[in-house]
């Protein structure tokens, strides 16, 4: 299942690039949305997904995470059979800063 998970959060990303839904038009922009931790327990046809995604924080309210979360829970639910689906997501926010060696730093008068 854990192969699972991350072949359904890339097929969700190209997903999302095939809606037009890019963020300023920029399709590169999703490739930093990064999949860091999946972990997937079931006990007696109850299952827990537990989902930590590290993403640009210009992109946190567009990711949906109720919408990855509504579709792994009916994948597990009709492919696996599993009765009972908690799916946790957690999100970090991260800033993507530019550097630039030769700018001065003091603005131009």
């Amino acid at each position: 299942m854990q192969q699972q998970i991350n072949r359904q959060f890339a097929g969700f990303k190209v997903g999302l690039n095939r809606q037009g839904r890019r963020p300023n038009g920029n399709a590169s922009v999703w490739q930093r949305i990064k999949l860091l931790y999946s972990n997937v327990r079931v006990v007696d046809n109850q299952a827990r997904i537990d989902i930590v995604l590290n993403v640009p924080e210009t992109l946190v309210v567009e990711l949906g995470p109720k919408e990855v979360q509504k579709t792994m829970t009916e994948q597990a639910k009709n492919d696996y059979g599993i009765k009972e689906v908690e799916v946790n997501i957690r999100v970090i926010p991260t800033q993507i800063l530019g550097y630039n060696p030769n700018a001065s730093g003091i603005p131009a008068s």
